[in-house]
């Protein structure tokens, strides 16, 4: 079996990644201390610990627990970082027999670009990095995106399972909800900080560290979506954020901003009216007076509509099953993926 080092913290990510190299015959590991530390030394960014994840953000232990130490790096069949497309060249350069063998999974939502920043620094090559892509990102499937060296998928939510509380029963619609519920660590960078204080007077309930209600333990997170009127996603970005999966799992309604589907073409999964409920413009301008007003009668006026348990009902379970049409499954897409792990990388 091929080995797998895997540079990803965040236990949903990790999870999808780790389920689909599985089925391309990898057995996958995760850096312990040692070459974290290693890692940082060679120049690597976002290099970020597990357990300080779980300690301190309410993370979930992930599912693999295997580490890799720095020995591992020089037998290993592939090294996967989550800014590889700026930590590629570093990578090869401390450990030459790594070159070829690095994947770039791209987590991070919105249009490739190629920043460098008035200082000089360069972002990284988003448009066209040093290594083959996989990624939830659908900017990836436009016409000429990289073409046949980016693999891009709906991952699958592991945990999707988890989710499985009863909203609606076999005698008919849950009729009392808890209160909406918005699920965002940092909350204010994320393009609506303007917009929380009046949705908070809506009864919002805005759980996340430095978000107004504070942080809830990622394990209470099915309980919380199985019986809240519906969960509110201010951001502006995603890709598409386990946040959402978590809800559409849940049957959970979820009420986006225009802004998010369109800025990070996610309306193969997100369909205003059906999957979802939106409110926003489809803009890249902050929000203007008028914008905070109009966004905050929209939402109000959602919260209304999700109030009729038949209404909630419908768009909850039409959003389940959208992402269980849409997630990567190893019957009809492993194949495929297997296919593009041997291209790449035999």
């Amino acid at each position: 079996m091929k080995t797998a080092i895997l540079q990803c913290a965040d236990t949903g990510p990790l999870e999808s990644l780790v389920l689909m190299l599985r089925t391309a015959g990898y057995r996958c590991l995760i850096p312990d201390q040692g070459l974290l530390n290693a890692l940082r030394d060679a120049g690597c960014d976002t290099v970020l610990d597990i357990a300080d994840l779980v300690r301190y953000w309410g993370y979930d232990e992930p599912t693999v627990s295997d580490r890799a130490s720095l020995k591992h790096m020089d037998r290993a069949n592939l090294y996967v970082d989550v800014k590889a497309h700026r930590a590629c060249p570093k990578i090869v350069q401390h450990w030459p027999n790594l070159r070829g063998k690095v994947l770039w999974y791209r987590i991070n939502g919105g249009k490739p670009e190629h920043v460098v920043t008035s200082s000089g620094f360069d972002c990284g090559d988003e448009i066209d990095p040093p290594c083959p892509i996989l990624t939830p990102n659908q900017w990836y499937k436009e016409p000429g995106a990289r073409a046949g060296r980016v693999y891009t998928c709906w991952p699958p939510f592991v945990r999707f399972a988890d989710h499985d509380f009863p909203r609606v029963h076999n005698k008919g619609w849950r009729t009392k909800y808890d209160p909406p519920i918005c699920l965002i660590h940092n909350l204010q960078g994320w393009g609506y900080g303007r917009l929380i204080k009046p949705l908070a007077e809506l009864g919002i309930r805005m759980h996340g560290v430095a978000s107004p209600n504070g942080l809830i333990q990622h394990h209470e997170i099915p309980v919380r979506l199985s019986s809240a009127l519906c969960m509110v996603h201010l951001k502006s970005s995603d890709a598409p954020g386990y946040a959402l999966y978590e809800a559409l799992a849940s049957a959970c309604p979820v009420v986006c901003t225009r802004r998010l589907i369109w800025r990070c073409r996610m309306g193969e999964l997100l369909i205003p009216g059906k999957t979802c409920l939106v409110f926003d413009r489809e803009t890249h301008e902050g929000l203007t007076d008028q914008d905070v007003i109009d966004c905050t009668s929209e939402v109000q006026s959602h919260l209304q509509t999700l109030s009729d348990p038949k209404e909630n009902g419908r768009i909850g379970l039409a959003g389940r099953e959208r992402l269980k049409e849409l997630m990567w499954n190893e019957k009809r897409d492993g194949a495929g993926f297997r296919a593009f792990m041997e291209r790449h990388f035999g």
